[in-house]
């Protein structure tokens, strides 16, 4: 699997993806391998694995947002997507966890005043 993620990796760079988005892809899949294991071979990954890190991450953090999940799991579906393109796994969907939307308060007359 690391062989399969440092290709990855490389192909961001070429992408010529910011830095920060390369450091949030290896930050994430190694919390991903941490939950799986280094070992774990590409082809054996699943739709429950993917399954599994979203409890692992409600496990290790119970406050955690579902925003929160989303943004780890928006990661690793970049990395996965990657590895069935290139047929290192089979092909399987990965859907966002439900997340409700903040409602943003309205301005007050005063602040619109401001504003303005």
């Amino acid at each position: 699997m690391r062989n399969g993620f440092n290709e990855f990796i490389r192909i961001a760079k070429v992408k010529n993806l910011s830095g920060r988005t390369i450091q949030f892809y290896e930050s994430t899949f190694a919390y991903f391998t941490s939950y799986l294991s280094e070992d774990t071979e590409c082809k054996n990954i699943s739709i429950n694995n993917v399954y599994g890190f979203v409890e692992f991450l409600k496990n290790r953090n119970p406050n955690i947002s579902p925003t929160s999940i989303n943004t780890y799991l928006r990661a690793v579906k970049a990395v996965l997507y990657y590895f069935m393109e290139l047929g290192y796994t089979d092909r399987f969907k990965i859907h966002l966890i439900k997340a409700e939307k903040k409602i943003k308060g309205t301005y007050t007359d005063e602040e619109l005043d401001i504003l303005l």
